[in-house]
């Protein structure tokens, strides 16, 4: 079987066009390696990333820009990063101070998504204005699933109101904090809202932020599973707030761990089991119920929270 491949593949390489177009697509390749090494090197940064920021220079690596790939940030007006979601791209668009403007496209991943969310978190240090773009139809007509069953379900609502201190409005709707003419550096529409009257908001890159009436403001979840899931191990997102509990992990079980048994005895004394009702609420959302993994799910609402803020 090998004998006739390798047969057959030598009569194709007699054929000059074959060969050309083989040579020509090699040459290709080279060449783009090439031009992405070059300017890998004088960044520092990743090869595969598809951009790099470093010594007061915005570095592209994509081999397919062929105009000036170096540009100092003193002279970049405004960037605009867009994120085409039904054909899995991310696109940017780099628009200098003497109006020339440079746009490309690179592919999403995890990594990629992760350089864009930095980029955003340092715009203050870097650029005097950075704005975010999603062109997709999801964020256009926030096609969210498990959001539409929950406006539709007025048991479901008032459960979840009554478990996890969460009250679903009944469309996507501003935020009202917007009236006091407050900035963010992500657009965000509120979908939700505490007891406390702060807001859960959708950010356009389709994670959940939360905006507090007291001026808590941050990035809390990457989806609004995410965010339900912890609302219904913790029941309130204000009970979670205090920074000391985060200092370490052994402080943070104690107090996940007398969290619970506190709940517990809560809801003895009213006859009722709390594991079985948030139980119960979880099948009804479709979502896994696990007490132990509370420190877990809290650990990482600290970390989004600190790190991630979306307040201007």
């Amino acid at each position: 079987m090998i004998d006739y491949f390798l047969i057959g593949l030598k009569l194709m390489m007699k054929s000059s066009v074959l060969t050309f177009a083989i040579c020509f697509v090699s040459f290709l390749l080279l060449l783009i390696l090439w031009r992405r090494y070059i300017i890998v090197r004088q960044s520092g940064g990743n090869f595969f990333a598809p951009f790099h920021i470093a010594k007061g220079r915005f570095y592209i690596h994509n081999a397919y820009v062929f105009r000036k790939r170096i540009i100092p940030l003193n002279n970049i007006k405004k960037i605009e990063v867009y994120f085409n979601r039904s054909v899995k791209l991310n696109g940017v668009s780099i628009q200098q101070k003497n109006e020339k403007a440079l746009a490309y496209f690179f592919g999403q991943s995890k990594e990629n998504d992760k350089l864009v969310r930095n980029l955003k978190m340092k715009r203050k240090s870097i650029i005097s204005k950075l704005s975010f773009t999603d062109n997709s139809k999801y964020w256009r007509g926030i096609k969210m699933d498990r959001l539409q069953i929950i406006r539709n379900n007025q048991h479901l609502k008032r459960l979840l109101l009554d478990e996890c201190d969460i009250y679903f409005y009944d469309h996507i709707r501003e935020v009202q904090f917007s009236n006091n003419d407050e900035e963010y550096s992500l657009a965000c529409q509120a979908f939700a809202q505490d007891g406390s009257g702060g807001e859960f908001v959708i950010l356009e890159d389709e994670s959940i932020g939360f905006i507090g009436s007291e001026g808590q403001v941050g990035r809390v979840a990457e989806s609004l599973d995410e965010l339900l899931t912890f609302l219904l191990h913790a029941g309130s997102i204000s009970d979670f707030s205090c920074r000391l509990v985060y200092q370490n992990k052994d402080l943070l079980s104690k107090f996940c761990q007398g969290f619970i048994n506190k709940a517990r005895e809560n809801y003895q004394s009213k006859g009722e089991l709390w594991d079985k009702v948030r139980a119960g609420l979880a099948q009804e959302l479709g979502l896994k119920f696990q007490p132990e993994k509370l420190q877990e799910l809290a650990f990482n609402l600290s970390i989004s929270d600190k790190n991630s803020t979306i307040y201007l």
